[in-house]
């Protein structure tokens, strides 16, 4: 299936505030692409869905390439403690 549909299906579901299926399709998704896009949405979702440490190294891997996006930066602070 193609990666894209697995990150809109996510998407879908988080927006229904079906987490649990959308954890499957985010999983999915992040098997595949990388895009920054994809990653601090990630990174925001698996905050917003409770998994911190997943949401940690989302924002760690985006900032990798993006290390002065204020929003992400604020995210990473509050997933430290």
């Amino acid at each position: 299936m193609d990666p894209q549909l697995y990150w809109n299906l996510g998407r879908s579901y988080a927006n229904l505030d079906n987490y649990d299926d959308a954890i499957k399709y985010y999983d999915a998704a992040s098997e595949q692409i990388s895009s920054l896009e994809f990653l601090k949405d990630a990174a925001i979702f698996y905050r917003n869905a409770g998994d911190r440490q997943k949401a940690k190294m989302f924002v760690d891997e985006y900032l990798v390439s993006q290390p002065n996006d204020s929003e992400m930066l604020e995210l990473q602070d509050e997933l430290l403690y």
